[in-house]
């Protein structure tokens, strides 16, 4: 930015395009987030950069801040997702999990490919982590998006029209199971699919019938994960940038006000004298 101008008759910057230059440069700043997180961090490793799965202490799903290339997915470590899922990233700082499960094994009770997308919003600083979630079965035309599901919530989703036969038992609806928890620094997850049916005494899940226990509960993710390190530097960089960037437009707002008083008076002592010349010349006096 430069404050000096060389051409007197030029009129002075506007507040507008101050503003737009503002955005601007939030903008791209955002856009550089997403850039940065493929660069190498240059930070040591300690204790507290370790989050681990509840089921697992041996698993780490924090990403060791040693390595480079680093993406979004590397935080829910990708190479722990079910074979049937790949994780892409969706700038700035957020990922996408996709799945196609095959259910194969269970005979005639159930046989359906099953379409699991989880869209995972960990830095949302306005509503905090959330995340969305969208099922898919093709032969039976099921399209079942589930929108903003955000930390602190606990719940099975029935799927419309998708269940499995059990005899003796009936139809057990499928749903999809979410548990969302916690911060971005300790964010707890456990997204997946399983089938339940109510009955009169109580609720019989897919984990208590042999044979469909061997493949429900399905769960894409499952564990505790650490964003803190991305999500944290990220925001106060912005504030940062955001703090300055206005502060510069205060005070050239200043400036600009003090030039148009400026004006102003050079404009009026011009109008004096040129007035002072005229009544010179006609006899008269002036009066300011």
């Amino acid at each position: 930015f430069d404050n000096n101008n060389n051409n007197q008759g030029t009129q002075p910057t506007s507040l507008t395009m101050k503003s737009s230059v503002l955005t601007l440069v939030l903008s791209l700043l955002s856009s550089s987030h997403a850039k940065r997180l493929h660069e190498p961090r240059q930070q040591q490793l300690s204790i507290d950069d370790v989050a681990v799965h509840p089921d697992d202490d041996s698993r780490s799903s924090s990403v060791p801040a040693a390595s480079t290339n680093i993406t979004m997915c590397d935080y829910i470590h990708p190479d722990d997702l079910p074979d049937e899922c790949a994780c892409h990233e969706k700038p700035p700082l957020g990922l996408v999990v996709e799945c196609l499960k095959t259910f194969n094994g269970t005979s005639s009770w159930f046989n359906d490919t099953i379409g699991l997308k989880i869209d995972l919003e960990p830095c949302n600083t306005d509503i905090g982590a959330s995340l969305s979630i969208d099922i898919t079965e093709r032969n039976r035309g099921i399209d079942y998006p589930i929108e903003r599901i955000h930390a602190g919530e606990e719940r099975d989703y029935p799927i419309p029209g998708l269940a499995v036969i059990v005899p003796g038992l009936g139809h057990l609806g499928m749903d999809v199971a979410v548990y969302i928890a916690g911060t971005p620094s300790q964010l707890i997850l456990k997204v997946g699919l399983n089938a339940c049916v109510a009955l009169a005494s109580q609720t019989v899940c897919a984990s208590t019938i042999p044979g469909l226990d061997a493949v429900l509960p399905w769960y894409v993710l499952q564990g505790t994960y650490s964003f803190g390190d991305i999500c944290d530097d990220d925001d106060e960089e912005l504030l940062l940038l955001e703090a300055e960037l206005e502060q510069y437009i205060e005070e050239e707002e200043t400036v600009e006000s003090w030039d148009d008083v400026s004006a102003s008076r050079s404009r009026k002592q011009d109008e004096t004298a040129a007035a002072a010349a005229m009544a010179k010349d006609d006899g008269t006096v002036a009066v300011e």
